[in-house]
């Protein structure tokens, strides 16, 4: 072998070990309390976690792994190396395709063993003309139905709650739908028959159809003051952001809070009775067919993706708790809600580098309802994993592939990346950033403001390309 060859080969072998000793020990070696729910030390700090899982920032804790009695010029000879190799475009991409091949050794995708199972199509038409004469009630609830014309209205409360909610359903709402589709992996047709109930609650159900929902997720005991300030506090502002940028919208939160969390029930009904906007998804009591899905799915981030799998739920956005919603996020949402792009996807800081950011991306389920239904049931089936990023993993894995042609991508840094080749055109965000910020950014997200750079010229606006930050 040349002399060329030869150190250009042992360079990517150095680079793969390091790089996937370095992925194995953050995902096995860490504590399970900071794999399985991040950012709860201190602010900056637990975000540079998350950052380090991205291919360049990976490169730069490789390269500080050196002993800190080595000299100073060794460390800046390895810092000039790891310079070079993050300005080698060819190994950068090499680095990225090593990560999903790590995944797909390692993580298995089951087959869906989650909501309502699919049949081909010639059985489900049985089931069809089966269930048109099937009446489905399911407004069971702590409260006293009214019959008011043609609609039948119950109060709703929650345990404990000494207030209530009045919602009334027209007693001729369709009970409910069959969603169809092609599957690939049975070369036929296949189908579901799906009861018009809603994936939250029996009040979420009372909402009726053509509902657009903000999924949020939410896990732990709000005894842990991390876990409170960064997420559980956060709900109220989140709930008032969203009343304002999204208006129609309503708010869902899916969470484990128990009665044995005092603080935490206690708060949650004070915001059931303070927002009418709020909806909350106890996952140890959702409606049929999901019951105790806490336990069944105990990956508390996939939670949220319940919303895929509502038949009540037409536009979905799914976003995290310690995000602010900026007016920069509800005017790209604008403008994709107005297309006919069955997913929308955002990507505005330089570290958004993943296909599908698991907090920053919706979907119009009313134009896909089939697939949309089947890609979430998919990765809800998916066995519990103690990965942090695990839901982005399962959204690039399961999700991104089939989704990517039809996917509205606002991108302010990678639209022109090697990555992503294959999706839609990525376009620009509609409106000027102010400041600092980007979407999904929040206030312990500081930090890494200081990361935005100028953006590249072909990620600007048509008409405005001197926006910098664009």
């Amino acid at each position: 072998m040349p002399c060329r060859k030869r150190v250009v080969f042992i360079t990517y072998v150095i680079i793969s070990i390091v790089f996937l000793l370095n992925l194995y020990y953050k995902q096995n070696k860490a504590s399970p309390r900071v794999r399985y729910q991040p950012y709860l030390k201190s602010p900056v700090t637990n975000f540079e976690n998350k950052k380090s899982e991205t291919v360049s920032t990976l490169l730069e804790n490789i390269s500080g792994m050196a002993p800190t009695n080595v000299n100073k010029i060794s460390k800046m000879k390895t810092q000039r190396f790891f310079d070079i190799v993050k300005r080698n475009s060819h190994i950068m991409n090499y680095l990225e395709r090593l990560e999903e091949v790590y995944d797909d050794l390692f993580y298995k995708i089951y087959p869906v063993s989650v909501g309502v199972p699919e049949t081909p199509t010639e059985t489900a038409k049985a089931i069809e003309t089966e269930n048109e004469t099937v009446n489905i009630d399911h407004d069971s609830s702590t409260g006293v139905k009214e019959e008011d014309g043609g609609l039948s209205v119950t109060s709703y409360s929650l345990p404990g709650c000494n207030c209530s909610r009045k919602l009334g359903r027209n007693k001729q709402d369709k009970k409910y739908v069959v969603l169809r589709r092609y599957s690939a992996e049975h070369h036929m047709a296949m189908s579901r028959t799906v009861q018009m109930i809603s994936s939250c609650s029996d009040h979420a159900t009372a909402r009726g159809p053509k509902q657009k929902v903000v999924s949020y997720s939410y896990f732990g005991n709000t005894s842990d003051v991390g876990l409170y300030n960064r997420y559980f506090s956060e709900m109220r502002n989140r709930a008032l952001e969203i009343h304002r940028h999204y208006p129609g919208f309503v708010m869902r939160v899916y969470h484990n809070v128990g009665p044995e969390d005092e603080k935490g029930q206690r708060e949650i009904c004070q915001a059931f009775c303070d927002i009418p906007l709020l909806d909350f998804c106890d996952v140890s009591a959702l409606p049929s067919p999901w019951f105790d899905f806490g336990d069944q799915q105990k990956v508390g981030t996939l939670w949220r993706f319940l919303t895929l799998l509502d038949p009540l739920v037409d536009a979905t956005l799914f976003r995290d708790l310690d995000s602010y919603v900026l007016p920069r996020e509800a005017a790209a949402v604008e403008e994709w809600l107005r297309s006919n792009s069955s997913y929308h996807v955002m990507r505005d800081h330089p570290l958004h580098n993943g296909q599908i950011l698991a907090g920053l991306w919706g979907s119009q389920t009313h134009l896909d309802r089939a697939n949309a239904y089947h890609y979430g049931a998919l990765m809800l089936s998916q066995p519990y994993h103690d990965l942090w990023d695990y839901d982005q993993r399962l959204l690039r894995r399961i999700l991104w592939p089939q989704i990517r042609n039809r996917t509205m991508v606002h991108d302010s840094y990678t639209c022109r990346a090697k990555l992503f080749q294959g999706q839609g055109p990525a376009r620009p965000f509609p409106t000027r950033r102010e400041g600092r910020n980007y979407t999904g950014y929040g206030k312990t997200k500081s930090g890494v403001t200081k990361l935005l750079k100028t953006c590249p010229v072909a990620c600007r606006p048509k008409s405005h390309k001197d926006w910098l930050l664009c």
